[in-house]
């Protein structure tokens, strides 16, 4: 082979490499997401209703700071038909199997954090999703001490008629609590959160959107950005 015809075979096989390679990379599909970070909608997108999901534990003053100061005002600017929310109790919990119990679980601010998420879990599956909100804010808004919120779990039920339906679910540890628990945490390790409360927006949880929460305003604006403008209400503006 002479030396003209030597680097012709490797322009060609170069050229092949690089074909493949191409090939390859628009198989995929796009460009893959951040385990547990959604990619964000294409420009100029919008949503008639945008979702905000509120991973949270009992105890912890972060959340609660989240529900008084940022989630409670917001409630009166943004109804459900454009801001629909889910409330996530888990936070940095763990569920073991017990084969006494079913389920038994270890929580960051103790055995009362445990009760209480445990109280809102099965609210959150046994009510309507306005009685369950209710209930969370209920617990959560406020600057109270987990023995304290714990002694509300009742309280804050019974205005709403769903003590019953709320503390049966709680004793039924096997069928009812222990499985919601289970399936709560799942939800939660989905989003690979390092910090609580953890929110997603439109299934988005990234760096943009955690910064947000720390803001009534700056979730507001948020919020507003996802909204299309025939669903704007008049606290996003023009």
């Amino acid at each position: 082979m002479s030396t003209v015809q030597f680097w012709r075979y490797v322009a060609t096989v170069c050229l092949i490499c690089i074909l493949l390679l191409f090939a390859a990379m628009s198989g995929t599909g796009g460009p893959r997401s951040t385990p547990g970070v959604s990619r964000q909608d294409s420009p100029g997108t919008c949503r008639e209703q945008s979702e905000l999901v509120v991973y949270l534990e009992a105890g912890c003053p972060d959340s609660n700071r989240f529900y008084s100061f940022v989630l409670k005002p917001l409630l009166q600017e943004f109804t459900p038909s454009v801001l629909k929310i889910d409330h996530i109790p888990f936070g940095n919990a763990e569920v073991f199997q017990s084969s006494k119990y079913g389920a038994a679980m270890a929580c960051q601010h103790g055995i009362e954090e445990c009760r209480v998420n445990t109280f809102m879990a099965c609210a959150r599956l046994n009510t309507e999703p306005e009685t369950y909100q209710k209930y969370i804010m209920c617990l959560m808004a406020n600057d109270m001490r987990i023995s304290d919120t714990y002694l509300s779990v009742k309280s804050c039920a019974d205005p709403l008629g769903a003590w019953d339906n709320i503390n049966r679910c709680v004793m039924d540890r096997r069928r009812q609590s222990g499985k919601e628990m289970t399936n709560l945490g799942e939800k939660t390790r989905e989003v690979h959160h390092s910090f609580i409360p953890w929110i997603t927006l439109d299934g988005d949880g990234r760096s943009d959107v955690q910064h947000a929460k720390f803001s009534e305003e700056s979730l507001r604006n948020l919020i507003c950005s996802r909204l299309c403008e025939d669903s704007r209400p008049e606290v996003c503006g023009s």
